[in-house]
């Protein structure tokens, strides 16, 4: 991933530069896949960055050919019928890289936090934004304007981030933003599982489309005028 995203870029609509953190340098790029890991490095993290970074973007590996912007993530006593059996009796209870479940954890800390949690980023106007950006720059690469991958993967929203470790990360994260009162600025995005350079280049595209879009969404909601706003005449506009 660059560093950051200008302004000129196709995927960035904002008019303005989009810095991008080194993940890598900070050593959070890669979180181990262990629920205990998971947990403690993403309170850490937003202890330290809370108030420092404007959107939070978390990346799996998904099942499909396109990429997806996750819309919500359960507490781990949620049950639901319509992913595996394991799912009736909880989340997050299937064995993680160092064989243990969510279960060996602890008591949960969020209890007092929503049972579901949402990403408060408009994910329709992102995927729309997204696949946009990704359409002009694969334009531009014909036209010999800019270097980019051609057919670019199709960005699509999906209903939830799932009962494993994506999943869990993707709530922990949002319970650490609602705990702190802030803003739920937060993804999960799942990439295709290919992992061939012309794949690479694909998905690290579709990431900074959806970066770029997200920050613009921000950015149109911070401006808006808030609900209560009356105009003279005590009407709401």
């Amino acid at each position: 991933m660059p560093s950051s995203l200008a302004a000129s870029n196709p995927f960035n609509t904002t008019g303005t530069d989009i810095t991008i953190l080194d993940g890598i340098q900070g050593g959070w790029a890669a979180i181990e896949g262990s629920y205990d890991t998971i947990r403690r490095t993403l309170k850490t993290l937003h202890e330290d960055y809370g108030n420092k970074v404007d959107l939070w973007i978390h990346l799996g590996r998904g099942p499909w050919d396109h990429v997806s912007c996750e819309r919500r993530a359960y507490r781990q006593d949620f049950t639901s019928s319509w992913l595996t059996e394991q799912a009736y009796e909880g989340y997050y209870l299937g064995p993680d890289n160092e064989k243990q479940s969510v279960a060996d954890l602890g008591p949960c800390p969020w209890m007092n936090v929503p049972m579901g949690l949402n990403s408060e980023i408009d994910i329709n106007t992102v995927v729309v934004s997204a696949n946009a950006g990704l359409k002009t720059a694969a334009q531009q690469h014909e036209a010999g304007e800019e270097s980019t991958t051609q057919t670019p993967l199709e960005v699509k929203s999906h209903v939830e981030a799932g009962n494993a470790g994506c999943g869990f990360a993707f709530y922990e994260s949002l319970a650490n933003c609602f705990a702190m009162g802030r803003k739920r600025d937060i993804l999960f995005v799942h990439v295709p599982r290919q992992e061939t350079p012309a794949a690479l280049e694909k998905g690290r595209d579709a990431v900074l489309a959806i970066v770029g879009a997200s920050i613009a969404s921000i950015m149109t909601r911070a401006m808006a005028p808030p609900a209560d706003f009356k105009t003279e005449f005590g009407k709401e506009l």
